[in-house]
């Protein structure tokens, strides 16, 4: 649990800082975005900040997991919602007002500083599995060699 604990923090702290230093600002600059999408950042990051200290706790992983179990439902509580409203505020109203060609250069930004974990949590979640992933990358201009590349047997 504590290593893919490791993994989730990543990606999640990956997230959030693209968002707030790359695709927010993005946005911002067409669009009235509405900053609660931004400030949730911050409760969320207490959050992990707080269930990334228990997992740092040994004694706190050993035991009953009961209390993991409901600070984990609070999380989700606040998270769930928090990626349904980008789903349903931040991408449609990219798509709205910016072109894909736009677009672009602001995904190469994002997908650049990912690392291993960071990328396969990204293009895990894209519906359709490989065959969605594969036609993401064509839109975004990323060759289709790059994933072997990227996701080599092996590699870390």
């Amino acid at each position: 649990m504590q290593e893919w604990w490791g993994g989730h923090l990543a990606h999640v702290q990956h997230h959030h800082a693209n968002e707030n230093a790359i695709a927010n600002p993005f946005i911002r600059a067409r669009v009235k975005y509405p900053a609660k999408l931004q400030d949730d950042h911050v409760t969320l990051q207490a959050m992990l900040n707080h269930i990334d200290s228990k997992f740092q706790n040994d004694e706190v992983v050993a035991a009953s997991p009961g209390p993991m179990l409901r600070t984990w439902r609070r999380y989700k509580a606040i998270m769930f919602p928090h990626l349904h409203e980008e789903e349903q505020v931040s991408l449609p109203l990219m798509r709205a007002y910016f072109t894909p060609a736009e677009v672009a250069p602001m995904v190469q930004r994002m997908l650049k500083t990912g690392t291993k974990v960071n990328l396969g949590s990204f293009f895990h979640h894209i519906p359709g599995g490989k065959r969605g992933v594969q036609a993401f990358m064509k839109q975004e201009g990323i060759p289709s060699f790059v994933w072997y590349l990227q996701f080599k047997v092996g590699t870390r």
